[in-house]
């Protein structure tokens, strides 16, 4: 069995709607994402996948996350536009803790990275501190 693993980094905020502490309140993180990747086997060049082809999933992470607010779509403050200023906000199916946005992340690297028979995704690990961190691998 092969794996590689590519690092994604990005800047988020969030809030937790039902945490009974402090992140209750909205705050962000410097998030560090690892998805790795397995193989029964390498390809003709001896890779289990060249790691440029992470590219795509990187690009997205920027795109929709980079920099966002990220609340439940049942968050009553989710209305952030009405502050006067268009805002970065992406609303999700439950709260954005550290083990949905590990899922999350696993789902959408699903549907981008090549569809490849000779490898999958295992697991996807969202650190949201330097000291803390979830997993999910999609079983």
């Amino acid at each position: 069995m092969y794996s590689v693993t590519k690092e994604i980094k990005w800047e988020m905020g969030h809030r937790l709607t039902l945490h009974k502490g402090k992140c209750f309140n909205l705050h962000g993180h410097s998030y560090r994402a690892f998805i790795t990747i397995e193989s029964n086997g390498l390809d003709d060049n001896g890779m289990v996948m060249d790691f440029y082809k992470f590219g795509p999933v990187k690009d997205w992470v920027d795109l929709v996350w980079d920099h966002a607010m990220m609340l439940n779509e049942a968050d009553p403050i989710y209305n952030l536009h009405q502050l006067g200023r268009d805002y970065k906000l992406v609303l999700v199916p439950g709260e954005p803790t550290a083990e949905n946005i590990a899922r999350w992340l696993f789902e959408a690297a699903a549907k981008i990275l090549p569809d490849e028979i000779t490898f999958w995704i295992s697991h996807v690990t969202v650190w949201e501190t330097a000291t803390s961190n979830a997993t999910y691998n999609g079983i």
